[in-house]
């Protein structure tokens, strides 16, 4: 069988592969990976052999509409439900050539792409072969679908369609106890397995240190100098604190925060080999850093500006295992230290977070879903 992993263009959608991509490969299945020129680097680290579908980066995907004429920037909730479903689908439309010329090389038996990876369902429906949607953590937004529709119109007119197809199942790495309300059709549950860039782990991320630890980071995914910013004040709001810090970013933010913060541990960190160690996690609102905390057993902070993904946040701080802030109130130092003596000081949330850590180890692994996958392909 030969499966097609279609990922990018972010190192966040990236890392959702590998797990399954090597179970598969174990089983003796032919696997290509697909990605854009940007994250190229990335899949060299993956050991899966790669194409690149396009040269277009992420910055421009975000900001060039496909006429080359710029993206207005969401303002409403449902502004940023079009924009989310809008730009992935600009990433379908400036890969799908590329990767129909690798289809005629290489006809996949079965598609592989990861949340809203609009050009999984679009190669596709050119091959008239199954797909499965695997999502990349628990912040999939499934009514941003409609737009995307419009934005590839061009070529779902020329196949006859007035959308894109339905995957022909889904793998949602999303705990039940914290997902949405109702899941789509055909979706199946399986692990969070953590994965990242290939670093030498240092022998104090091993274990738990003598005070209490707290991670902080902004994931891979913001700008540069908004990633310093949030670091940097986030770091030292939190200095009065009997607690070390540990400060997790992207190698072109992290001299800044060290020159900033020199007594701190500061650099790209793996937070699936960290944050097991941690006490609290604080972060952003990123998909990867909370998938890593929930399988970790580690109580979270988030602080999210994002109002598109705050429907999620509100389960999981229902679920009792983080607490979150929203809109201005992250930016006070106040509320933040508050948050952190309330998850550090009561001992519920650790409960709660281990108690969500065992159900997604109790979910089936990559290699409990090539029955079905297989399946597919006959």
């Amino acid at each position: 069988m030969k499966v097609l992993f279609i990922a990018g263009p972010s190192p966040a959608t990236m890392f959702w592969a590998p797990p399954l991509a090597t179970a598969l490969r174990n089983a003796g299945h032919e696997v290509i990976l697909a990605t854009t020129a940007e994250t190229g680097r990335i899949a060299e680290q993956m050991a899966i052999p790669f194409v690149t579908m396009t040269d277009r980066s992420l910055e421009s995907l975000l900001s060039l509409e496909r006429d080359g004429s710029p993206v207005a920037m969401p303002e409403s909730v449902e502004d940023g439900v079009r924009f989310h479903g809008s730009w992935m689908a600009r990433l379908a439309a400036a890969s799908i050539d590329r990767l129909r010329e690798l289809a005629a090389h290489w006809r996949p038996d079965v598609i592989v792409g990861g949340s809203q990876s609009y050009a999984a369902a679009l190669l596709a429906a050119y091959l008239d072969v199954p797909y499965v949607r695997h999502t990349w953590d628990a912040l999939e937004i499934p009514e941003s679908n409609r737009y995307a529709d419009e934005v590839l119109a061009p070529e779902l007119t020329g196949l006859g369609r007035a959308a894109l197809p339905d995957p022909d199942l889904i793998l949602d790495v999303t705990p039940p106890s914290v997902g949405p309300p109702a899941f789509a059709p055909g979706t199946v549950h399986t692990r969070w397995i953590g994965t990242n860039l290939a670093r030498a782990v240092e022998p104090w991320m091993l274990a738990p240190g003598d005070r209490r630890r707290i991670c902080v980071t902004a994931g891979t995914r913001v700008a540069a100098s908004e990633s310093q910013e949030f670091l940097i004040g986030l770091a030292r709001d939190l200095g009065d604190l009997d607690a070390e810090i540990v400060v997790a970013a992207p190698e072109d933010v992290a001299p800044a925060v060290r020159e900033a913060l020199p007594h701190l541990r500061v650099g790209w960190l793996p937070l699936e080999v960290l944050v097991p160690h941690c006490d609290l996690i604080v972060h952003h609102g990123g998909g990867s850093t909370s998938m890593n905390a929930m399988a970790a057993g580690t109580p979270q902070l988030v602080l999210s500006e994002w109002p598109l993904y705050r429907a999620l946040w509100q389960r999981l701080a229902d679920h009792g295992s983080a607490v979150v802030l929203t809109g201005a109130e992250e930016h006070a130092t106040e509320r933040v230290a508050k948050a952190v003596h309330q998850l550090l000081g009561d001992p519920s949330f650790g409960t709660r977070a281990t108690a969500l850590a065992g159900e997604i180890a109790a979910l089936p692994g990559p290699a409990d879903h090539l029955p079905r996958i297989e399946a597919l392909a006959r």
